[in-house]
């Protein structure tokens, strides 16, 4: 079996819009790498939007997302929703963190996101 950057999934971001509700898919491992390109779609979302973060295509995040996404919340004004499996990786970085379950608000999937606004 493959291991290493080749067998990476692609990284992507793509951008939808359910009932007035920014949704950001993000597909593959969000990491120093990466980060970059997912702080860039975020930055271009008006300020006072509401943002769903569906991380569930998430495989792994480092602290350079993690970061990213608290200055968006920050930037935002904290209207931004966080999808992600729970017990996954990427949920783990965030109870791992201490403090950031606390700042970000974290939904089990992308419709529980969507309702909570």
């Amino acid at each position: 079996m493959p291991t290493g950057p080749a067998s990476r999934p692609p990284f992507n971001v793509r951008r939808e819009t359910v009932a007035e509700v920014a949704v950001l898919v993000v597909e593959g491992d969000v990491d120093v790498g990466t980060a970059p390109t997912f702080q860039s779609e975020l930055a271009s979302i008006p300020p006072g939007t509401r943002v769903v973060i569906d991380l569930c295509e998430t495989p792994f995040m480092d602290s350079s997302g993690l970061r990213v996404l608290l200055a968006a919340s920050l930037a935002l004004d904290g209207r931004i929703h966080i999808a992600c499996v729970p017990g996954g990786p990427v949920r783990r970085l965030f109870e791992v963190a201490q403090g950031s379950s606390e700042l970000l608000r974290l939904y089990d999937g992308r419709s529980e996101a969507l309702a909570a606004f």
